[in-house]
Formats: C-alpha cells, sequence, structure tokens
C-alpha cells in the first residue's frame, strides 16, 4: 500500500485511506469480489461516520446471497493485511489498514 489519499468528505469530515486498492505485492493481491467488498466497506464508513456495515450490509451492498460467503472475504481481506477485525466482541467492527478517521473540529472542541 502507498501513500495517503483523501476518499472522501461528508459533512466537514475527512477521511483518509491508504490507497484505493487492496494489498500490494503477490502474496497479497484481492480477488475482485473482495476489492468490490473493501470499497463497500470504505464507502460505507464515510457515509455513516465511521462506523462499519454489518456482514448482512456488505452482501447486500455486494450483491452477495450469503453472509458465509462475505465472512470468507472479510477473512481474506485480513489475512491480506488490509482490515483487522476484533477476535471477541464488536462482530461490526471492521478497522481499515492505514485507514485514518478525522473528526470535525467542532466535534474535537467538545
Amino acid at each position: 500500500m502507498s501513500g495517503w489519499s483523501e476518499v472522501g468528505t461528508k459533512k466537514d469530515v475527512k477521511v483518509h485511506m491508504v490507497s484505493a486498492n487492496v494489498g500490494s505485492g503477490a502474496n497479497r493481491h484481492a480477488s475482485p469480489k473482495q476489492q468490490q467488498i473493501f470499497d463497500f466497506i470504505v464507502k460505507f464508513k464515510i457515509d455513516h461516520d465511521g462506523n462499519s456495515p454489518s456482514v448482512r450490509e456488505i452482501a447486500a451492498g455486494c450483491g452477495v446471497t450469503t453472509p458465509s460467503v462475505i465472512k470468507y472475504h472479510l477473512s481474506a481481506l485480513e489475512n491480506q493485511g488490509a482490515i483487522s477485525r476484533p477476535v471477541f466482541g464488536n462482530a461490526r467492527m471492521i478497522v481499515v489498514t492505514g485507514g485514518q478517521w478525522i473528526q470535525p473540529a467542532h466535534k474535537v472542541a467538545q
């Protein structure tokens, strides 16, 4: 993954992600479906103030009918280092590796 790039803004909120493409090198190659899922997660987080989508929301947004297929691709993205998820706790929490959520100035001042 290479340098920082702005991938979206919403209501004075900027979201920066490292590269819009998943992985780099021979060991970190994402399939087209994995890239679609990664892009959906990034867009969802931008549109929902940094909150992560559920597995069902990812499935619906990517045209997949079964949650198990999404779980498989999320595991692959995690193995590639594109995302991380907690082992226990909030199952909906997906962290985009190398991403940074910058809060609006008015929220930081409070």
